[in-house]
């Protein structure tokens, strides 16, 4: 799932004089090289999102054969030489030498570190999810790397940071139900990482609050089909987060989607909306997100919309029309009965999730007429009676229902 890579290109152009602090070898022996950062045409995408090739400023470390730091250079605009596809620098290293090279692009800083076990130690810091103005932050490094005959030394210059996108897919959507997304949301968001080796986030406190977000219009791609019903992509971006194969919800990567909803029987209102929750990783139970990497999600709802077994949904703010609300008392308001008979009231509701009430404080006023046993579910009453009269409690239904009856049975009529 990788992206292409861009690569940083070292090479042999001249041969010249150099000096520096922990340099070997004669300037005889020595040749210009040129580190060139090559880069693929950037792709078309909002302002919201990172240019994913731009490099505002390296970091760059160069270490000789006994690991001694040998350059350390931070370079920014003016520092970079242009060219067709991308940039470069020249370095004066010995010739058919081994070097440890470290690059670090777009961190908006000069590193001050001076080995390859303190770079590898680094952590860098976002301030804020959505922090690449300057560009995504990249590293590159190779080991050993050898200039020989003006051949070109590649070295992968990767991205920190993953890149998800997203589809929504509605071709399974029952005819009257219609999903718009208004927000996309990157949950458990790192707000650092580590430069060259695998990082994850501990704990909430290396976690932000709110991840890489996108509010309508920038996720409108969702709403916007290449197919009929399957919809445009809309990326979104988060740093490297590698969390196994065990779900810590607290930490573990995720994306939420929020949604107006429509349906013959439910609703959103205004302002308020359809929450889907969906954890992500490399296969079906990991979720580790890893740097450089671009992963494909299509959302695939069915039916109503409202059930899935790979994502959880949030439906608290959704409402009931009002030709759907169903409250029916079973058998009806008015019965009549033996004493000494059990009689069984049910109240069937619609939305499922709405709660019914039998007034206790009724039931209990006539507890000499009889005794009684509440359904498990609650949504039912038996009525143990003991003589003859005429027993009454109000049942009722709270939201989105809202709506009460008067329920009566007599007793030896």
């Amino acid at each position: 799932m990788k992206n292409a890579l861009t690569y940083l290109m070292l090479t042999v152009t001249a041969i010249v004089g150099c000096t520096g602090p922990e340099r070997d070898g004669p300037a005889a022996d020595r040749e210009e090289i040129q580190l060139c950062f090559s880069l693929s045409s950037p792709p078309a995408v909002r302002a919201a999102d990172p240019d994913e090739t731009l490099v505002s400023d390296v970091n760059l470390f160069i270490f000789n054969s006994r690991g001694l730091l040998e350059e350390r250079a931070f370079l920014k605009g003016g520092d970079l030489i242009p060219f067709e596809e991308g940039f470069s620098v020249s370095r004066k290293l010995l010739k058919d030498t081994p070097y440890d090279i470290y690059a670090c692009a777009n961190l908006g800083y000069p590193l001050t570190l001076s080995s390859v076990e303190e770079l590898e130690q680094y952590r860098y810091y976002l301030t804020y999810p959505d922090e690449y103005s300057r560009g995504i932050p990249m590293t590159a490094s190779l080991k050993g790397a050898v200039s020989k005959g003006g051949r070109p030394v590649a070295i992968p210059l990767e991205r920190m940071m993953a890149k998800v996108s997203l589809r929504f897919d509605r071709t399974a959507l029952s005819p009257d139900v219609r999903i718009l997304v208004r927000r996309v949301t990157v949950g458990g968001c790192p707000r650092s990482s580590l430069l060259f080796t695998g990082s994850r986030a501990e704990t909430t406190e290396e976690i932000f609050a709110t991840g890489f977000t996108k509010i309508y219009p920038e996720c409108d791609a969702l709403n916007k089909d290449v197919t009929l019903g399957l919809s445009r992509e809309c990326p979104v971006y988060m740093l490297e987060n590698l969390q196994g194969d065990v779900l810590r919800k607290p930490v573990c990567p995720y994306i939420e989607i929020e949604a107006e909803y429509f349906s013959d029987i439910y609703y959103s209102g205004s302002g308020q909306y359809l929450i889907y929750r969906f954890y992500i990783g490399e296969r079906k139970g990991n979720y580790d997100i890893r740097r450089n990497c671009h992963y494909h999600i299509t959302v695939r709802p069915e039916g109503d919309g409202l059930h899935g077994d790979s994502w959880s949904v949030d439906m608290e703010h959704l409402g009931v029309q009002e030709h759907a609300k169903v409250f029916d008392l079973h058998p009806a308001a008015y019965n009549e009965c033996r004493s000494g008979e059990d009689f069984h009231f049910r109240c069937d509701v619609f939305p499922p999730w709405t709660p019914v009430f039998f007034d206790k404080e009724w039931l209990e006023d006539e507890s000499h007429l009889y005794s009684y046993t509440l359904d498990e579910d609650g949504r039912g009453i038996t009525l143990h009676t003991k003589k003859g009269g005429t027993a009454m409690f109000y049942i009722s239904a709270g939201a989105p229902v809202y709506r009460d009856t008067l329920a009566l049975l007599v007793i030896d009529p």
